[in-house]
Parts: C-alpha cells; sequence; structure tokens
C-alpha cells in the first residue's frame, strides 16, 4: 500500500536527504534512475550505459542510498512510477503524467483495476512493482507468488485485455490529453538536464 501518492512531496524529501547523505555519484544515479529532472524513470540498464557502469555497481550503489536515506519514501516513489508505466502501456506509447496528478492517476487506476478478479488483480499488480516498487518479469513473480509462470502470463494478459478496453480507456483519456500539452517542452528541458549531469559526473 503507498503511504505517500504525492510525488512531489517525496522528491522534496529525499531530495533533502541526498543532498545531506550522498556522494555526487550516488546523487547523480539516483536523479536519473527516479527521473528527478524530467520525470521519466530510467531502468537501470539505461543508467548504467549513461554512466558506463556495471550492474553490479548500479545495485551497490542503489543500495547505499537506501541505507543512507529513508527506504520507504524511495519504494513510494518507484510504485508511484508503476503506476505511471502502467498509463504508458495502457495507451502503448509514453505518456507524461504531471507530478501534481499522481494522486488523481493512482486513485483512477485503482478504480478500474478493483472491478477485476481479485486473484489476477494482485498477481498483476505483484508483476508490475504496484505493489513492492519493483518491477517483476513473469518467472520472478510466479516464485515469488508460488505459483506457476503460465498462471502470471495468463493473468497480466487478462488485466491488460479488461484495462485496454473502451470503456476503461475512456475514464483514463484526460491523462493523454493532458500530457500531449507538456511533452514537447519536458523533453528539451530533458536534453538540456542530461547533458549538464554528465558533464559534471565524475566516476
Amino acid at each position: 500500500m503507498i503511504k505517500e501518492k504525492n510525488l512531489q512531496k517525496l522528491f522534496e524529501k529525499l531530495q533533502t536527504a541526498m543532498q545531506e547523505k550522498l556522494t555526487p555519484k550516488e546523487r547523480d544515479v539516483l536523479r536519473l534512475h527516479l527521473g528527478f529532472d524530467d520525470g521519466r524513470q530510467r531502468p537501470s540498464e539505461e543508467v548504467c550505459q549513461l554512466f558506463c557502469i556495471t550492474k553490479a555497481e548500479f545495485e551497490k550503489t542503489i543500495n547505499s542510498v537506501k541505507q543512507k536515506t529513508n527506504e520507504e519514501n524511495i519504494k513510494n516513489i518507484m510504485q508511484i512510477f508503476a503506476y505511471k508505466n502502467l498509463i504508458n502501456n495502457i495507451f502503448s506509447k509514453y505518456i507524461e503524467i504531471p507530478n501534481d496528478k499522481t494522486e488523481e492517476l493512482i486513485d483512477k487506476l485503482d478504480e478500474c483495476l478493483n472491478t477485476l478478479e481479485e486473484d489476477k488483480r494482485e498477481i498483476f499488480k505483484y508483476y508490475f512493482g504496484i505493489t513492492t516498487g519493483e518491477n517483476e518479469d513473469f518467472a520472478s513473480t510466479a516464485e515469488k507468488m508460488g505459483i506457476e509462470e503460465d498462471a502470471v502470463e495468463r493473468a497480466v494478459a487478462s488485466v491488460f485485455r479488461k484495462l485496454r478496453h473502451p470503456k476503461t480507456i475512456i475514464n483514463l483519456k484526460n491523462f493523454e490529453i493532458e500530457s500531449e500539452k507538456i511533452m514537447e517542452e519536458k523533453w528539451a528541458k530533458s536534453d538540456s538536464d542530461m547533458t549538464d549531469i554528465l558533464d559534471n559526473f565524475k566516476i
């Protein structure tokens, strides 16, 4: 269960801890991974490629960050990003959700998910990182939930079919429409911020 749905407040709390407790390298890796500057979460593979570090180095950095800061805040942020990623998957394209709209987004998606069968819903939420903040694949979801992998695949496919139904889409359409208004300026700022971060990054 997400304890805090306001992404902006979570970012502000974590920002303070980052400045006080993290090294410059840890701050930069976390900023890109969580999308502090442009709202776009980047997977570990992309962060590793940008900073020329290994997956093991990335995981070591993130573990260090969690030990030094409030791990619950990071978990909440990752859960919110799972909801954002779910919206992108429903519409099959990238959609930018403003930070001040995340509470509304979560409430809308939960409203949709709560109409589904409980067993499929829980599998889907675990698979998508809504439950734990960690995005899983079919195999890891099956292992951690103690079920067969094909059961996970069937549940995820079934939930996606229902979430993409026109009756569901119409309730979520406002997020897609609003995102189109801010995408262009967000990406322009992202390119500028990325250049600055990489120029200043020291391994």
